[in-house]
């Protein structure tokens, strides 16, 4: 594992430099918000399946960092037997922890596969996280799950366009795509993936089984589902819920794009839990917010 190189970049009018670790023969990188404000905890931003930074946390990660330090990974997808997927990517989330927010517990904040990885960190290394956000995250990738999953790689094999409309439908909530023009909803449509990398990324999402890691997260922890999730309904974000004794729930109006449909109610529950990671206590589900 060693340092590659730092280059400065903007995002949002939030400074931030882009930094690399080689791990093995993965190249994972990272951009880092570097200003330190308020007393605050550091956060550090995983994204989903296909995902980055960039397409992810456009909007979360400069209104985070106008608060604290952010730090986000940008995964990847490394070789191997898709079971033990989750627990490579979590390595490279605690290797960026540890080159660049060394010996300061960290606000872990995982999205959807981030969601799975930051927890597997998060019981994996105890001592490098002090709080845990899991936004559309999962338990065990169950039968429901895996039928939309068989059904992805069967259109990726078979007609790549109507697989990219099947993403948009299942990523974005009903409400949301009722609203749109025509032209809007070709855009959702023309920015999913369907390339090697993203195949491999759900077939790790077919193998998620967190049951022995949950019990092992000690760390205050707030779990996020959307109301209107498809790919991993509400129900998982509950099971999450019940196995990690330190848990918080909330629920959001929202597909399981939540980062694109609410990233403004994302920022605000993520800085709150921030603050204050124990202001609800453990088995609270935090009051309803008006719509």
């Amino acid at each position: 594992m060693s340092t590659a190189n730092t280059l400065a970049a903007t995002a949002g009018g939030v400074s931030e430099n882009h930094g690399s670790l080689h791990i093995g023969d993965l190249e994972v990188n990272f951009f880092d918000s570097v200003e330190e404000r308020g007393d605050f905890p550091p956060i550090v931003l995983v994204h989903g399946t296909g995902g980055s930074t960039r397409s992810h946390f456009s909007f979360l990660f400069p209104m985070l960092a106008a608060r604290q330090r952010v730090v986000a990974v940008d995964l990847a997808t490394p070789q191997g037997p898709p079971e033990e997927g989750t627990a490579r990517m979590a390595e490279q989330v605690q290797a960026v922890i540890e080159k660049v927010l060394p010996a300061r517990p960290v606000t872990l904040a995982g999205y959807s596969l981030g969601a799975v990885v930051a927890a597997t960190a998060a019981g994996a290394r105890p001592d490098l996280v002090g709080g845990l956000v899991l936004m559309a995250g999962w338990l065990k990738t169950d039968a429901q799950q895996r039928l939309r999953n068989d059904v992805w790689h069967a259109l990726r094999q078979s007609d790549a366009a109507a697989l990219r409309r099947y993403q948009a439908f299942c990523a974005f909530s009903a409400p949301l795509l009722a609203m749109l023009s025509e032209g809007e909803i070709e855009a959702l449509v023309a920015s999913f993936r369907t390339d090697d990398v993203m195949a491999a990324q759900m077939e790790i999402n077919r193998h998620v089984d967190l049951t022995e890691i949950a019990p092992k997260i000690t760390c205050p922890t707030l779990i996020v589902a959307g109301t209107d999730d498809l790919m991993t309904p509400f129900r998982q974000s509950k099971r999450l819920f019940g196995a990690i004794a330190d848990a918080r729930y909330t629920e959001i109006t929202s597909g399981h794009a939540m980062v694109v449909e609410r990233p403004a109610e994302l920022v605000h529950l993520i800085a709150a839990f921030n603050a204050d990671p124990n202001e609800y206590p453990a088995g609270a589900t935090l009051p309803a917010r008006r719509p």
